[in-house]
């Protein structure tokens, strides 16, 4: 089963469009009601269960079930064109994510998720390229009181090509991006993808890593 999630939305920049082949399980993933929806999971093959047609859909259909209620939503929503056939099929992201590993707030643990092999990237949509991760860890020392941050390239460029970030976002320059936290969290810098699609900016540990 194939499902296309597009993060284009949260960002203010060019992103490519993903293409994950997603391995579910059974487990409940616990939700935090306050956070926004982290992704829109398009099925190209839909399950049994699922109906196409709107007009021949219970209002009070099982999870799963498309009813002519929750596309009316998606198409008042704005955001999904009424005209495109798939918005019959949009699977909410509570049941699409359900057995993905999440971290201390309850967020989607991608990287995990990317490490234990339920969710495999690809470079674009047919999958006739190939992704181009690179090892390369860059060491942020100018954290005031906090740890260090390593930032790990590797993480990145299993999702993303270079030219998401460089040079828009960040100059390949040593000493060249004066981040902050006051920045990052008005959503320049890593604030561009964190706390929009990645994990959210108050999982310290996750990027303060590195002892002084």
């Amino acid at each position: 089963m194939v499902k296309y999630i597009d993060f284009s939305r949260w960002l203010g920049h060019s992103i490519l469009l993903i293409a994950f082949s997603v391995s579910i399980g059974v487990a409940e993933v616990a939700v935090d009601p306050t956070h926004d929806v982290v992704a829109d999971v398009i099925l190209d093959e839909a399950p049994q269960s699922m109906v196409t047609d709107a007009t021949q859909v219970a209002p009070n259909s099982a999870p799963g079930v498309m009813t002519a209620e929750r596309i009316k939503a998606l198409v008042d929503s704005g955001i999904y064109s009424p005209d495109n056939e798939s918005i019959s099929i949009l699977q909410s992201p509570t049941e699409a994510l359900v057995g993905f590993p999440t971290n201390r707030r309850n967020e989607i643990d991608w990287v995990q998720a990317l490490n234990d092999g339920l969710i495999s990237p690809r470079a674009n949509l047919d999958g006739s390229e190939e992704m181009v991760p690179m090892a390369m860890d860059i060491l942020m020392e100018q954290t005031a009181m906090m740890p260090h941050v390593m930032f790990p390239h590797l993480a990145h460029t299993k999702w993303l090509s270079c030219e998401n970030c460089h040079d828009a976002i960040f100059e390949p320059v040593k000493n060249g991006n004066p981040i902050s936290m006051g920045k990052i969290l008005k959503g320049e810098f890593c604030g561009r993808c964190h706390d929009r699609v990645a994990f959210s900016l108050f999982v310290c540990e996750k990027c303060h890593n590195t002892a002084q």
